[in-house]
């Protein structure tokens, strides 16, 4: 609460009393928390602590944390000519992963419940044919 308030005092010294000239403190953390150019992020921060990326090369469907390099690690998700979506894979650590949604609107959940929604992206790799399709986060 010290903190709080004492923010609060310095945005009022610094911006004056006029409520008019006072920014919400949303809009200054904001403006502070500014991501890498290669980071899609949330209110500046990613809402599960990193990101998946979806692609298929010659294997398959594969996926690997996003902004890293799918060339040194990524992970099966569905070898080809098999449907990826409800395929449970791991990655980063952790499991339970599936893609759903391949009819419509592409999402990851983890265990079942809500992980990430999944944007398009294109992207080319050198090894083993991997195109990149989907940014999740």
């Amino acid at each position: 609460m010290l903190v709080r308030n004492t923010f609060v005092a310095l945005v009022v010294l610094v911006y004056g009393s006029g409520a008019a000239s006072v920014p919400r403190a949303s809009d200054v953390l904001a403006e502070s928390a500014v991501a890498p150019p290669n980071v899609t992020a949330v209110n500046g921060t990613l809402a599960n602590g990193f990101s998946i990326d979806i692609g298929v090369g010659n294997r398959g469907t594969v996926a690997w944390v996003g902004g890293l390099d799918p060339c040194r690690g990524n992970v099966p998700v569905a070898p080809l000519g098999v449907r990826e979506c409800g395929r449970v894979f791991s990655i980063n650590g952790q499991g339970g992963f599936t893609l759903e949604g391949c009819e419509s609107n592409l999402f990851i959940s983890q265990f079942g419940r809500f992980w990430g929604s999944c944007g398009r992206i294109s992207g080319n790799f050198p090894c083993d044919g991997i195109s990149a399709r989907f940014h999740c986060a």
